[in-house]
């Protein structure tokens, strides 16, 4: 154990809480080494004096750790010290490391190890929040990526970097003392080689990264290429992947998962893993061509009674503006609900979405964004996930065209008809019209349509497949699963007789409103007196006639509006109204045809009529009325 106290000591003595008695290291203790001044990126900071470190004395007022300038040091005062030579220490990782000289005793067990803290171990103590503050993005940024728990990497930075304070951390935002280059930068220093059977210095290339988070990061994706690690991405117990690193030789020291643990623990570094794992999705698969970008995955979070609304959104890489966004309905998960068991959405996290292409969006790039959100629209309150995935919309080598000439509603259907013509559309020999809800994106009908002559498509378009027969006409009748509600039409061209695979989309951009059908509505076909007669006939809808079942035509004196005499009746079939308002549920059993005895309290009266839906046998209660136009003077 002595190696990796050695080289990590946790920079500070917290970071040795959780050690054994005979690990603790006095802080006190610790000699003194200098750290080269920083160069430009791809400089040495080799001093041309010397390749090899040396140990100095240590400082009587214990104002540096090892390895670490003080804040007020000058580079005209660094560059005259001998610089830091790094070495591997498989006991902490395979990285390349600071190897400071640090005596190590044993200390009781009781004693309280700050009495022995250095000054600047003190001031180190205060800068742990500000350090575990700047690795969180790379953290949660790695396991988004690769799947690494973010406990875990916050951990193995503070370890291996000694919070940061190592030499390369300092001069390279190098973390884990990786070599090589990383994206062409990266610094020069002194490591020491086993050639030939023996030490020596020689000057190596170390990669340098623009933040500590891009270290950590970089770092992610170490352990995603190398198959040994691949049995720790993805897991949520942070005990499990410590012990797996261990178990998987990342580091040969046998407390190295207990020293990751402790720290883990001590800084509340699981809060960390919350974040990502009450909130986490993966797209499965995210292609496009030149008609539709195809994203399947999921995407669960807790608590989201009140985001009830899902939507993917289309980024462009290019300018990081949001170019399209559809609202989705979820589809069930069960491997996500086992994976997840505490997060209340996972069963209910599917995505498979078809995202229509418009013409603007080829040749971009997107990445892709789930969203629950509070209000319809998207917006308000909301819950996103970066899936960070990338998919590029080619341009199309065929071409897919389409009009819709005519789309109108009247009282009771939709009318149709326009031309589709597709280069894709060829041994696609089925023709469907589908419509869709606008605000749900969903299949509202379908309809089977058979195509007609167009010869003024193939007049402008004589090299598209099938634009000579491109046209076609249709009609769909209203019900009340359209009322109220805007649609838009696809067309379809299938090999498939139910046209849900091997097709060909085309996205018409008209909307049409379906209205929302009468509330109540009436009228009088027949008000005629044939001598002591009085023959009535008419209809009567409403959509707030449930439980009122009694029927009555009330007849009213104009000269003051109040009842002659009221008739109890039966309602007759009217399909000529329900054809008319096929929305209105009592449409077509709206109908009365009576006959009246002309009495005394109706003669010379000018009178009018009330048709009346009552739940009580007298017509009083709860009820609905209609009071027609007509009136009718009563000899």
């Amino acid at each position: 154990m002595k190696k990796i106290v050695k080289n990590s000591i946790l920079m500070s003595t917290i970071g040795l809480i959780g050690l054994t008695t005979n690990q603790r290291v006095s802080a006190a203790e610790q000699k003194q080494e200098t750290a080269p001044a920083l160069m430009s990126s791809n400089e040495s900071i080799i001093s041309a004096s010397s390749q090899s470190s040396k140990e100095q004395k240590p400082s009587t007022d214990n104002s540096t750790e090892s390895g670490v300038i003080k804040n007020s040091e000058s580079a005209a005062e660094t560059k005259n010290k001998e610089e830091v030579t790094v070495k591997q220490n498989n006991e902490i990782g395979p990285g390349v490391y600071d190897a400071p000289k640090v005596s190590q005793r044993s200390t009781p067990a009781s004693m309280n190890l700050l009495r022995n803290t250095s000054r600047a171990s003190m001031n180190l103590l205060r800068n742990t929040s500000s350090f575990i503050s700047s690795i969180h993005d790379g953290a949660i940024s790695s396991w988004r990526k690769y799947g690494v728990l973010p406990s875990v990497s916050g951990a193995q930075a503070i370890l291996e970097s000694g919070w940061g304070q190592s030499t390369l951390a300092t001069y390279g935002n190098n973390l884990f003392g990786i070599k090589g280059t990383y994206n062409g930068q990266y610094v020069t220093m002194p490591t020491q080689e086993y050639i030939n059977g023996q030490w020596i210095t020689v000057n190596a290339q170390f990669r340098k990264y623009n933040s500590w988070n891009e270290s950590i990061e970089d770092h992610g994706n170490f352990l995603a290429v190398n198959s040994r690690y691949h049995n720790l991405l993805w897991k949520t117990n942070y005990r499990e992947v410590t012990s797996l690193l261990k178990q998987d030789g990342y580091a040969t020291a046998p407390n190295y998962d207990t020293l990751l643990n402790s720290l883990i623990e001590q800084y509340g570094l699981t809060s960390w893993d919350r974040e990502v794992t009450d909130n986490v999705g993966s797209l499965d698969q995210l292609t496009a061509n030149s008609n539709n970008i195809l994203a399947l995955g999921w995407h669960a979070i807790n608590d989201a009674n009140n985001l009830p609304y899902s939507y993917l959104i289309l980024i462009d890489t290019n300018t990081g503006k949001e170019h399209k966004r559809i609202a989705i309905n979820r589809g069930r998960r069960d491997d996500v609900a086992n994976a997840y068991p505490s997060i209340n959405t996972a069963a209910m996290s599917g995505i498979n979405a078809n995202i229509p292409v418009d013409s603007g969006m080829y040749g971009h790039t997107y990445r892709v964004i789930s969203r629950y959100a509070q209000l319809p629209s998207g917006e308000g309150s909301a819950k996103d996930f970066d899936f960070g995935n990338t998919v590029k919309v080619p341009a199309p080598t065929k071409q897919n065209l389409g009009s819709l000439d005519n789309f109108k509603v009247n009282s009771n259907k939709i009318s149709m008809n326009g031309w589709h013509a597709s280069d894709y559309a060829q041994g696609k020999n089925t023709h469907y019209l589908i419509v869709m809800n606008v605000d749900t994106n969903k299949e509202i009908k379908r309809l089977k349509v058979n195509n007609s002559l167009r010869n003024d498509v193939h007049s402008v378009y004589p090299n598209v497949y099938n634009s000579g027969m491109s046209g076609f006409s249709a009609e769909l009748a209203v019900d009340k699963s359209l009322e109220g509600k805007n649609f838009y039409v696809i067309s379809r061209y299938t090999s498939t007789t139910n046209g849900n695979s091997d097709y060909v989309d085309y996205q018409f951009p008209n909307v049409v409103n379906v209205p929302q059908g009468p509330s109540n509505l009436g009228s009088i076909d027949q008000l005629i007196q044939n001598g002591n007669i009085l023959h009535i006939s008419g209809w009567h809808i409403s959509k707030n006639v449930q439980g009122l079942n009694n029927n009555f035509i009330i007849i009213m004196n104009k000269a003051n509006n109040k009842e002659i005499g009221r008739v109890r009746i039966n309602r007759i079939t009217r399909n000529d109204v329900a054809a008319v308002y096929p929305t209105v549920d009592n449409a077509a059993q709206s109908g009365f045809d009576i006959k009246v005895s002309v009495d005394a309290k109706l003669k010379q009266k000018n009178i009018y009529l009330i048709s009346r839906y009552s739940n009580s046998n007298s017509g009083e209660g709860r009820y609905v009325d209609y009071q027609f136009i007509n009136s009718l003077n009563i000899k």
